[in-house]
């Protein structure tokens, strides 16, 4: 999957409801990703919190992988 970046070269940082949504399970799910240290999170202060899209991507592209085998 092709990232868009903007004029910056900076992917977008998504939200942790942008990131259960892509991936199809609940914000409590994606909270124990970040813990199990399987989706890297990016503390822009101490109480909001956002994922790089190709964080994201990886992990929904992982949980496809998983699904096949």
């Amino acid at each position: 999957m092709r990232i868009e970046e903007n004029e910056h070269g900076l992917q977008p940082l998504l939200k942790r409801k942008e990131v259960a949504d892509l991936i199809g399970v609940s914000k409590e799910t994606i909270r124990q990703y970040e813990k199990r240290g399987l989706l890297p999170v990016i503390a822009l202060t101490s109480r909001t919190l956002r994922y790089r899209q190709s964080d994201a991507d990886a992990l929904l592209q992982r949980r496809l992988n998983n699904q096949r085998n």
